[in-house]
């Protein structure tokens, strides 16, 4: 005889299984999908869907595109995928844009495979659409059905087909031109005067031609560290329309910076000096930082002559992270500088006569960064931003919601001042991009890892993160958005050059370009 817990037990699992079905149970519905057999071209990009990683298939007739990351934003398409509560992909037309990422695999696809029914809800452009063919899961991606009526409606794409022509798909975002480099095997990439200027293989420092990047020359060797085995680490750095090249030889004491002008011919001019080097158009300055500096460290070299001492010597001039902020206006330097003796920890902005030598501190204020615009110096004190008149030195308390971090330069275009707020002061990774007069952070508070700015735009790179819909901002003098990619580059690999914007995409090393007046 059966023990009465027993029943009990098997009786609830006979309930539970009745009840199954009631419960949201659902049986998934595999169904047989196939290559398609003829030609495929989207955006002007003949696919290779024999070996894609995720290649366009047909059910029922109908041609079903991948929505992945990169396809969706190369045809203009944001994605967003919630399954916090219940599983919901969201389908936004915008006017983002993005280059072609050809992920393929070794192995050829299948001519006929296995696919599911997908039972997520779909949100198309805020509307939830139900009088269309079913989406589709394969390989754990989301498919969406391609057809004429639907595609035009809802997303702007013009889809043609014919039978000799095959599949053709174009759609409205901004398109993108593609060029590749000659050595795929790129590091520590900028574009200056023309060209791009890279280090590839084995220490080796190349230039190519942006009209032609299939063309490439050697410019310059790195040496191998002294004290490894490895090739000492360089970078890059466009400065006033010229290539330079930095890198350190030796122990971090008694080790040497060399400073390199990568010519546009190719050659190159050498310096040896451990600080700062800030080249002007008829004059070069440098401040020395060695081990032990003791102030009188300031001095200018005009073209063809040697370095002189400049300055007051009670002055120390300069410091380690105010590299950029050297200015040459009409016949007065200005740098950040200290007295070594009175107020050597107070640094602020110094005015130094290139011809007298005579120095004369700005503003009392404690600055340790700030840019020059127009007839305005505008500085960081203690977090604050201040705007400070070159011709009479009044000072102006500026409103900024943030307290301002040093690791980014203040950015000033037209009426707008941009600057960076660390929210955590001991993560040096969470940077916000602010602009005064508004409380939120851009880009929806996504950390920012470089801004400057270029032929009146404002160029913004933000760090890869997969809930960032958008690494490459473009802000206009208005403010207002000019371009926006989720295509990650450097700050030093986007150059933009009489309306033309081009960048080096970090993770292809493609190079891609669009004229942002079109």
């Amino acid at each position: 005889m059966m023990p009465k817990g027993n029943k009990t037990i098997i009786s609830i699992i006979i309930l539970f299984i009745f009840l199954m079905p009631t419960l949201g149970f659902t049986e998934e519905k595999k169904v047989t999908v196939t290559l398609p057999d003829f030609p495929i071209k989207i955006n002007d990009y003949v696919l290779n869907n024999d070996f894609r990683e995720y290649p366009l298939i047909q059910y029922n007739g109908t041609t079903y595109m991948p929505m992945t990351y990169y396809d969706a934003r190369f045809l203009g398409v944001e994605t967003k995928w919630n399954d916090r509560y219940e599983k919901i992909l969201t389908l936004d037309q915008s006017d983002i844009t993005a280059g072609y990422k050809n992920l393929t695999r070794t192995s050829k696809n299948k001519k006929k495979d296995r696919a599911t029914l997908s039972t997520s809800s779909i949100l198309i452009n805020d509307k939830m659409l139900s009088e269309i063919p079913p989406f589709l899961l394969y390989r754990n991606v989301t498919y969406m059905p391609i057809e004429e009526s639907f595609c035009q409606k809802e997303f702007g794409w013009v889809c043609k087909f014919d039978p000799n022509g095959g599949l053709v798909i174009h759609s409205t975002n901004k398109r993108l031109k593609k060029e590749s480099f000659k050595n795929n095997s790129i590091d520590s990439i900028i574009i200056a005067n023309g060209f791009c200027y890279y280090a590839g293989e084995k220490g080796v420092i190349y230039q190519s031609p942006i009209a032609d990047l299939s063309k490439q020359k050697k410019v310059y060797q790195l040496p191998m560290w002294s004290y490894g085995d490895n090739y000492v680490i360089p970078s890059l750095k466009e400065e006033n329309g010229e290539a330079y090249l930095t890198y350190h030889q030796g122990g971090a004491v008694m080790g040497t910076n060399y400073h390199v002008h990568l010519k546009e011919n190719g050659t190159y001019e050498e310096d040896t000096f451990y600080g700062v080097i800030q080249r002007f158009k008829n004059v070069t300055v440098r401040t020395f930082h060695g081990p032990q500096t003791f102030g009188n460290n300031l001095s200018i070299k005009y073209k063809d002559e040697e370095y002189k001492k400049i300055g007051s010597p009670e002055y120390l001039y300069g410091c380690s992270d105010a590299k950029d902020h050297i200015y040459l206006i009409n016949d007065f330097l200005y740098l950040i500088g200290a007295k070594t003796e009175n107020d050597k920890y107070l640094k602020g902005i110094c005015k130094v006569n290139i011809h007298t030598g005579t120095t004369s501190k700005v503003s009392s204020l404690e600055i340790g960064s700030f840019v020059i615009k127009g007839d305005f110096i505008y500085g960081v004190s203690n977090g604050k931003i201040y705007k400070i008149s070159l011709i009479d030195e009044q000072e102006e308390l500026l409103k900024s919601e943030k307290i301002v971090t040093h690791d980014f330069n203040l950015q000033v275009l037209g009426e707008n001042i941009y600057y960076v707020h660390r929210p955590n002061e001991d993560n040096y990774n969470d940077t916000k991009l602010y602009k005064i007069g508004s409380s939120s952070p851009l880009n929806d508070g996504h950390k920012i890892t470089g801004i400057r700015i270029e032929e009146g735009y404002l160029i913004a790179t933000f760090k890869e993160e997969n809930n960032n819909p958008y690494r490459i901002i473009l802000y206009d003098k208005e403010g207002n958005i000019a371009f926006k990619t989720s295509d990650v580059a450097d700050i030093n690999a986007i150059s933009i050059k009489k309306g033309v914007l081009r960048y080096v995409e970090s993770t292809t090393n493609n190079m891609y370009s669009i004229h942002l007046d079109e």
